[in-house]
């Protein structure tokens, strides 16, 4: 196998093949721009590494194109700050931090997003109304996906 990396490549994927020896997981992903890496540990003595370049960007399920696209150009949208796993409550007996139609002000809490078992905090960078939710409880989000729309107040 032929491998034409760049040292900064390499050292990212030593860095991954870390994590994912330390966490004891089977994969782990990392996307940056075009450039894809995907490490799976399938028995504890083989690491392998694909490196991928896409050409289009990836379309997710839980953010089906049609409803990022919208006419609206005053709507901010609120974006996953990483990969992880989505939460829409800080606990499953606990309500949802915000609804379609809640007002919200810059800085709340809308989502917390879970990644190598640590809980990030994703906070509203506006004050305004929730006008579209575009994840559901315990999805999996990419990093820049969008989450939520918010229309923020005129005096901003």
């Amino acid at each position: 196998m032929n491998l034409n990396l760049n040292r900064d490549i390499i050292a990212q994927i030593t860095e991954l093949a870390k994590v994912l020896k330390e966490q004891n997981l089977t994969e782990l992903e990392f996307q940056s721009g075009d450039s894809k890496i995907v490490l799976c540990n399938h028995n504890q003595s083989k690491s392998v590494a694909h490196q991928t370049f896409q050409s289009e960007p990836v379309e997710h399920e839980s953010t089906p194109k049609s409803k990022i696209e919208t006419k609206d150009d005053n709507l901010i949208n609120i974006k996953s700050p990483m990969v992880g796993t989505l939460y829409i409550s800080p606990s499953p007996e606990k309500p949802a931090f915000i609804q379609k139609g809640a007002t919200v002000k810059k800085g709340d809490v809308l989502f917390i997003v879970e990644a190598m078992k640590v809980m990030n905090e994703v906070k509203s960078t506006c004050s305004g109304i929730v006008d579209e939710i575009l994840v559901t409880n315990q999805c999996s989000v990419e990093f820049d996906q969008v989450l939520a729309r918010v229309k923020p107040n005129e005096n901003q």
